[in-house]
C-alpha cells in the first residue's frame, strides 16, 4: 500500500506513515452478511485508534491477592527444587533426571485487548480486486478509496483497489492528509 500510494501521488511522505493492511476477513458462509466481518473491522479500528476500554472494575483488589499467592508459590518451588537433587552429582541432573511438571509462571497465550498496548499507527487499509459488494463492505467500514488501477488484473478481471482509514487518535497527526488524497483520487 505505501509503495503504490507514494508512486501514484508522487509523494514519498505517505510511505513514512505507519500503517496496517487487512489482508483477509474470513466469515463462515452460513453467517455472512450478518455483521460479523464489519464488527471485526470496527474492533480492529478501535484497538489501533486507542479506543479499547477496560470493563474491569478499578476497585477490585484481586490483583494484589494474586501477587501475594504467587510469591508463596515461588518460595515452595525453590524449596522443592533443592530437595530434588538430594546430593546427586551434577552429571545426573541432565535431561534424563529432569522431572516434568507444569510451569507456574507461563505467560498467557491470549490476552484481553484492553491489556495489550496497540502500536502507534497512522492508518489501516486494504487492497483488493474491486467488486460492488467488497466496495460496499469496506466503505461501510469507514475506508476511503485512494487508488483504483485503470487496467484489469489479467487473472481475476478485476481492477485493483486500495482503501484506507486514518487513525488520528493514536498518531496525533491530523487526518486531513487522507482527504487530500481522496479528493485527488476522485479527480483522476
Amino acid at each position: 500500500i505505501p509503495w503504490t500510494i507514494a508512486q501514484q501521488f508522487g509523494d514519498s511522505k505517505f510511505a513514512q506513515l505507519s500503517g496496517a493492511r487487512i489482508v483477509r476477513i474470513a466469515v463462515h458462509p452460513s453467517v455472512q452478511s450478518m455483521g460479523y466481518g464489519s464488527r471485526a473491522v470496527e474492533l480492529l479500528y478501535r484497538f489501533y485508534n486507542g479506543e479499547m476500554v477496560s470493563l474491569d472494575n478499578p476497585g477490585d483488589d484481586e490483583g494484589s491477592e494474586d501477587e501475594d499467592s504467587k510469591g508463596e508459590e515461588d518460595g515452595e518451588t525453590e524449596d522443592d527444587s533443592d530437595d530434588d537433587n538430594n546430593g546427586k552429582s551434577p552429571k545426573a541432573s541432565g535431561i534424563r533426571a529432569e522431572k516434568l511438571a507444569p510451569r507456574k509462571e507461563l505467560p498467557p497465550l491470549l490476552l484481553p485487548l484492553t491489556e495489550v498496548e496497540a502500536p502507534r499507527l497512522d492508518w489501516i487499509g486494504t487492497s483488493f480486486g474491486l467488486t460492488l459488494s467488497l466496495h460496499k463492505f469496506w466503505s461501510r467500514a469507514g475506508m476511503q478509496m485512494l487508488y483504483l488501477r485503470q487496467t484489469k488484473n489479467e487473472l481475476t478481471g478485476e481492477h485493483s483497489s486500495i482503501m484506507v482509514r486514518a487513525l488520528p487518535r493514536t498518531s496525533g497527526v491530523n487526518d486531513t492528509w487522507l482527504d487530500a488524497f481522496v479528493n485527488d483520487t476522485r479527480r483522476r
